[in-house]
């Protein structure tokens, strides 16, 4: 008996070597169909139904906070108090907002600058996460 070892013949190595291309083939193509799945899922176009008019919920019977948003990527937040009636505007501004994903903005306000905020759209309301409160609105009608 002999100590000698004796090494692997060469279609054993070609089968390893294979087998090796095969498994890192398919971890670059389940790696690249992941990633485009993820880029879809967090690219998706935003949600139409935020555009347009949104009244906040629960305010004074004698106020009225409107917020517009326009698909341009602006906004409008207009303030309305009763007075002897009828609804005044007592002051409006414009600002900013960028979509962040599917169902966050990125919006600007003079006070704070740039904040994310969540959007929870059900329905004809819309609930707006921001700093550990809420914001309710509905759709403003007519």
């Amino acid at each position: 008996m002999s100590n000698e070892v004796t090494p692997p013949t060469k279609p054993r190595r070609l089968r390893l070597v294979l087998a090796l291309a095969a498994a890192l083939f398919a971890g670059l193509v389940l790696g690249v169909v992941a990633d485009r799945l993820y880029l879809w899922a967090s690219q998706r176009p935003p949600d139409p139904r935020l555009i347009g008019d949104w009244v906040a919920v629960g305010a004074a019977d004698n106020e009225e906070n409107i917020i517009r948003f326009h698909q341009d990527g602006t906004y409008d937040s207009t303030l309305l108090r009763k007075a002897d009636g009828m609804f005044t505007q007592v002051w409006q501004v414009s600002h900013q907002y960028l979509w962040v994903n599917r169902d966050t903005i990125e919006m600007y306000d003079t006070f704070h600058g740039w904040t994310t905020r969540k959007l929870v759209l059900e329905g004809e309301e819309l609930k707006v996460l921001y700093n550990g409160e809420v914001w309710r609105l509905k759709r403003k009608s007519g």
